[in-house]
């Protein structure tokens, strides 16, 4: 049986850097108070695993991973 793909939200703590917006310019990217918000596209569990795999290696703290249903809003309020 194969897993299809999903789509994820990751929260990490802060603003993000031009530095940090720059090595996310694969997901969609937005802030909420406090922290940044992250979107993937459809993606698998070895996507999503890579995607934190990148949080971590520059020193970012991941505050949250949500899947989300792909026909929620693009910017959800803030939980």
């Amino acid at each position: 049986m194969r897993k299809r793909p999903h789509v994820y939200e990751l929260k990490i703590r802060g603003v993000a850097s031009d530095l940090v917006r720059a090595e996310f310019d694969d997901v969609e990217l937005w802030e909420v108070p406090g922290a940044t918000c992250l979107r993937t596209g459809e993606a698998d569990t070895a996507a999503l695993y890579g995607l934190i795999k990148r949080i971590e290696a520059l020193g970012l703290v991941l505050l949250k991973v949500d899947e989300v249903d792909v026909g929620e809003p693009d910017h959800p309020a803030p939980s």
